[in-house]
């Protein structure tokens, strides 16, 4: 691109003749007629400050109601609890309680209670008599002979 800026031989700005000779005068005879001058150049209507706070307290009193939105309406609310108590019947419904209880077996128990030291007395005294009751239990004197000679020793039962 070329620079036509170098063929330029005249300004585009002129100022008048003697412009800068009398400027400063000019400037502080303007700045003293203006101070006599007396005007602001603003007028207030008469009374206007007497009656401007009772306008205000007018237009601020409450001829303007607003309207009172709520966040939660009773409508809301009730789509809300429906659709949590679909979703907490969809889960009891769909799956099935199993229990940890359901899968031991007798040698886990048996292990536990080995493993622990927990003694006949121990749990004797958790249990009472009205735990017994609901089983219906027909021991015969045999079975108890057999077992006592199978899981015990001869010397555990003699009583000193």
């Amino acid at each position: 691109m070329k620079n036509n800026l170098s063929n330029i031989k005249k300004p585009g700005f002129k100022t008048p003749n003697n412009y800068f000779e009398n400027f400063e005068s000019n400037i502080f005879k303007q700045a003293k007629t203006s101070n006599n001058s007396g005007q602001t150049g603003f007028k207030v209507p008469t009374s206007y400050f007497d009656t401007l706070e009772n306008q205000i307290m007018d237009q601020v009193k409450g001829h303007h109601k607003t309207k009172v939105i709520k966040h939660f309406n009773t409508r809301h609310i009730v789509y809300i609890s429906s659709i949590a108590a679909a979703i907490l019947l969809w889960f009891t419904f769909s799956f099935p309680e199993t229990s940890a209880w359901d899968n031991l077996d007798s040698d886990t128990v048996e292990n536990y209670l080995i493993n622990e030291d927990i003694g006949s007395y121990e749990i004797a005294s958790t249990l009472g008599s009205t735990d017994f009751s609901d089983y219906n239990l027909k021991i015969n004197e045999n079975s108890i002979e057999i077992y006592l000679l199978d899981h015990t020793d001869i010397e555990d039962l003699l009583i000193e």
